[in-house]
């Protein structure tokens, strides 16, 4: 079997095995999922997973394909057991996000439109940096780890390694990685009663 196989399962299996204990932690109401957030990464995964396929990325992209079926999940979910708290700075992310979202049917380049996606996805991560600052419980921790392990999996398996394959990924894990700080340095300074 082809290692690169290998890494596009794993990336798959990592994806729905953080969905286990985020869906326990949405059904226990210890974790309230951001609407827009989920929204927007659902958008941006199936966007750039078909740029993905049409560039060569092989087993890499399947990782993204699950990451957008994963993503609609939970926004359904967060409709009803998400944040209730929607600030004006979450509408403009939300704003900002969809209105560049035609920019990428405009250009037909798949370079350009993950681009433009890696920027969106990124804005999709706000309102739940923002939720996690001031409710630091509020977001399964273990969940964003084993999911951006996932998306080492995603680079490893990718066919082509041009920039419209791995830029995608590379911002998750990084994005990732900036909102377990910021969950791990609120629960420091913010102990659980």
């Amino acid at each position: 079997m082809n290692y690169k196989l290998i890494a596009g399962i794993l990336s798959v299996v990592f994806g729905i095995v953080s969905c286990v204990p985020y869906f326990i932690s949405i059904y226990k109401k210890t974790t309230t999922p951001h609407s827009f957030t989920w929204l927007i990464w659902t958008l941006t995964n199936g966007i750039t997973f078909y740029a993905q396929s049409v560039s060569n990325a092989g087993w890499g992209a399947l990782g993204t394909g699950a990451g957008s079926l994963i993503c609609f999940s939970v926004f359904l979910l967060s409709i009803k057991y998400g944040e209730k708290h929607i600030t004006v700075s979450d509408w403009i992310s939300l704003f900002i996000a969809l209105a560049t979202i035609p920019l990428w049917i405009v250009s037909r380049d798949p370079l350009f439109s993950v681009i433009v996606l890696t920027v969106i996805d990124c804005l999709g991560f706000y309102p739940t940096i923002r939720k996690s600052w001031h409710s630091p419980y509020g977001e399964s921790a273990v969940s964003y780890l084993i999911g951006g392990i996932g998306s080492v999996f995603d680079l490893l398996a990718m066919q082509s390694y041009a920039l419209v394959n791995w830029i995608y990924p590379t911002c998750i894990m990084l994005s990732t990685v900036v909102l377990l700080l910021v969950i791990g340095t609120r629960r420091k300074l913010c102990p659980k009663n």
